[in-house]
């Protein structure tokens, strides 16, 4: 009797899963092709203004190269803004000394 049931347990733990993700990728299959194949081609006609808020808290070692690296973003509307919360090292030194102060705002 209870070889019977580890039996059926050990089926049952063991293909239960293999024939579930089978139906879930036929399923995923046949919802790319009805719904969303043609979905991709909507582009965005305008693109929303967004604004990227940084905090700063001696950050004076990445804050210049974080600022290069989202001013290189492919988005045409955004705004940086740098928040300098209190900051005991040359964060806001590096910040003004460096070329990207006309692309951002900075809060002390």
């Amino acid at each position: 009797m209870n070889w019977v049931i580890s039996a059926r347990f050990f089926d049952f733990v063991f293909y239960y899963p293999l024939i579930m993700s089978i139906v879930w990728m036929f399923a995923a299959i046949i919802f790319y092709f009805r719904r969303e194949r043609n979905s991709f081609s909507s582009a965005l006609k305008e693109f929303p203004l967004i604004t990227i808020l940084i905090p700063c808290f001696n950050e004076q070692q990445t804050i210049v190269d974080t600022i290069h690296e989202l001013q290189a973003l492919d988005y045409p509307k955004y705004k940086i803004v740098v928040i300098n919360d209190g900051s005991k090292d040359r964060s806001l030194s590096y910040l003004s000394l460096s070329r990207c102060m006309t692309m951002f705002a900075l809060l002390i």
